[in-house]
């Protein structure tokens, strides 16, 4: 288990309400950790994570995945972010490019 992983059960145990949250937080971190890693960044520690990192990963998530897979991953981001005790301001979701599309009644049919 890497250090990062290590330091996010920390921060995850101590906040998460419940064990299943609790175990998917967790791979969640170990998404991120690898995510970052495959970007070059080597962070250790989740506390350590900045809006240039958020930035990066909304870059290779949107490659992946549709935006609104990436708009719940960037919540999480924040999530784990805020239990870190980071006060670091990020990016919101419009700036990442990530607007909500709205599908009107017309158009779904």
């Amino acid at each position: 288990m890497g250090v990062f992983r290590k330091s996010a059960r920390r921060i995850v145990h101590k906040n998460a309400p419940r064990d299943t949250v609790y175990e998917r937080r967790l791979a969640y971190c170990g998404r991120l950790e690898a995510d970052l890693a495959e970007l070059g960044y080597g962070v250790r520690d989740p506390r350590n994570l900045r809006a240039v990192h958020l930035w990066a990963l909304a870059r290779l998530w949107l490659s992946r995945m549709s935006p609104a897979s990436v708009r719940n991953l960037v919540s999480l981001f924040r999530q784990i972010h805020g239990w870190a005790g980071s006060s670091n301001r990020l990016p919101t979701n419009e700036q990442l490019g990530l607007r909500r599309e709205t599908v009107s009644a017309a158009e779904q049919s």
